[in-house]
């Protein structure tokens, strides 16, 4: 870890997961739009999960965060 390398912090809306009874974890109650499928995209993209806890991602160069937003789906 370097002292520049980005860092992505996110403080997690859960009732934004969960605002459909019947459907706990969804988005909206949609299948697929879950915290989970956003941390596999953070990861898939460089990111590198910090503390364990899904709240620190650091990235090794500036593009990988760059290409990481690039890939977040627009839900």
């Amino acid at each position: 870890m370097a002292v520049d390398d980005p860092l992505l912090i996110i403080q997690w809306n859960e009732r934004g997961f969960n605002n459909v009874p019947g459907a706990p974890g969804l988005r909206d109650g949609v299948a697929g739009q879950t915290r989970d499928s956003l941390i596999n995209i953070i990861i898939a993209n460089g990111g590198v999960d910090e503390l364990g806890m899904h709240t620190i991602f650091r990235f090794r160069h500036g593009q990988d965060i760059v290409n990481c937003d690039g890939a977040m789906p627009n839900w």
